[in-house]
């Protein structure tokens, strides 16, 4: 385990918000095993949660998020365990195609593809960018652990997250290696926050933290295997497109 001592940002009660480092990574991809694979209604709606195999997939696409050193871990310190994560980055719209196109190539398992399409989907269903009129986005997801949620960790994390998105557009650098690699910086500063919300919950949490909506998408446009998402997902019809100007 890490010692809570290093980096963190806020205490409140049992929690400690800190940067994910190099001692936490494990701990990260250890909670998006148990949960966000596994629960999330887009994973379980294209099949993630029933194909342990396309895990290792997937995680490569999250170090390379996590490698810009943005990310932010609830930590229980009763156990000293991760239990929630934000993963935050920032990119562009000319590159985030280029990226997304080499994971479904270099990913082995059907399932894996598909979800990467779907997030190649989810971008050129709607242009957040030119909505914007930006160049520069910085998104966020965020995964809490089942039995911590409803107790206000998420808000505390998208706290955080505006405060790390702030701070890069001042043009502070405020980026942490998780590895002994060289740190990925990001490409410029940041314009706005970008989130997409999957679920009515993720929507209120956003529009409290004073996040606009761009858009919203029926998620019967999203077909994959001739069947649409929304045929697989129950109370929720479509995906909204919220932002947060810097």
């Amino acid at each position: 385990m890490g010692s809570l001592s290093a980096q963190i940002l806020l205490k409140h009660g049992p929690m400690a918000y800190m940067r994910v480092t190099k001692n936490r990574g494990k701990e990260v991809f250890n909670l998006l095993h148990r949960s966000f694979y596994r629960n999330e209604d887009i994973s379980v709606a294209l099949g993630i949660s029933n194909h342990e195999e396309c895990f290792p997939e997937f995680d490569k696409m999250v170090k390379w998020q996590l490698k810009q050193g943005l990310s932010i871990a609830a930590v229980d310190t009763d156990s000293d365990r991760v239990v929630a994560v934000a993963i935050n980055f920032i990119y562009n719209h000319s590159n985030i195609e280029d990226f997304y196109k080499a994971q479904i190539e270099a990913s082995k398992h059907p399932v894996s593809r598909k979800n990467f399409q779907f997030i190649m989907d989810v971008n050129k269903f709607f242009n957040i960018w030119e909505f914007c009129k930006v160049d520069m986005c910085f998104e966020s997801w965020l995964d809490v652990a089942p039995e911590y949620r409803k107790r206000g960790i998420a808000k505390k994390l998208s706290e955080l997250t505006i405060d790390f998105a702030k701070a890069m557009k001042a043009g502070n650098d405020i980026t942490f290696p998780i590895d002994d690699e060289e740190l990925k910086r990001p490409p410029d500063q940041p314009e706005i926050i970008s989130v997409i919300s999957t679920s009515g919950v993720s929507e209120k949490l956003v529009g409290k933290l004073g996040f606009k909506c761009a858009a919203k998408v029926n998620l019967n446009g999203f077909v994959y295997d001739g069947i649409p998402l929304s045929d697989k997902i129950q109370n929720e019809d479509y995906l909204g497109y919220y932002y947060l100007r810097l």
